[in-house]
């Protein structure tokens, strides 16, 4: 069966398909890669874009736009940030070489670089948070693909926030459970491996029930935790 990535009336699916293949190790023919990376590219700055970014499709904004984990993104401008994000994220990794995607990509880099140095000089350095969970998730996922500078000093205090927000039992407050493992195993620190060792047994009694992964988002789901597990 023929893979499909890019779907061109969400940016939403197009970015939770290309994450879905690497989860998978499932490879992208280089000539849908460059048709994703020109598409987005193209949508830099457009209407409905969040401080430049690259923007969402309208589909996006009437409720299809959902984490890659499967929460779904409740706002208009947590939709704009994250899709934004992810979407520079993933031109940042693949590195096309293609004139308007790196002139795309280095503009908007540029621009969110001077947004979270204004935000920083106006709340206070580092900036460990974004708004809410969600967003901070997206945050620090731009830290972690090199969009943004500053991880040594920015993803620790986020780190810090985060542990902050422990429930006492086994979550956190504010931030999306499977979105936020699936994010910290991609930090490498003590302090992330400290998160995820806090939410641990929670993850191996999810994994012993073996239940069958009926959606997309449960067959990721359950590869994240399982690889949590492993490396814990």
């Amino acid at each position: 069966m023929k893979m499909v990535f890019f779907d061109e009336s969400s940016l939403s699916e197009t970015i939770n398909h290309v994450l879905h293949a690497e989860l998978f190790n499932e490879e992208i023919p280089m000539r849908e890669k460059e048709r994703i990376a020109v598409w987005i590219a193209n949508r830099r700055g457009i209407k409905g874009s969040y401080q430049g970014l690259f923007a969402p499709t309208e589909a996006d904004f009437k409720g299809k736009a959902t984490l890659f984990t499967g929460e779904p993104i409740t706002s208009g401008a947590a939709t704009a940030h994250i899709l934004g994000e992810e979407a520079m994220g993933l031109l940042q990794r693949w590195q096309l070489k293609i004139p308007d995607v790196q002139e795309a990509l280095s503009s908007v880099k540029k621009n969110w670089r001077e947004k979270i140095a204004r935000d920083e000089e106006r709340y206070g350095s580092p900036m460990g948070m974004f708004c809410c969970g969600k967003c901070t998730n997206a945050y620090w996922r731009g830290l972690l693909n090199g969009c943004l500078d500053k991880p040594e000093t920015r993803l620790p205090r986020g780190l810090e926030i985060l542990k902050s927000l422990r429930d006492g039992k086994g979550k956190w407050r504010r931030f999306p459970f499977y979105n936020t493992v699936w994010v910290l195993q991609d930090i490498q620190s003590s302090a992330s491996k400290e998160e995820l060792q806090y939410v641990a047994p929670y993850l191996e009694r999810t994994l012993a029930r073996k239940k069958i992964a009926s959606s997309v988002y449960e067959q990721r789901r359950q590869r994240i935790l399982q690889k949590i597990v492993n490396l814990l």
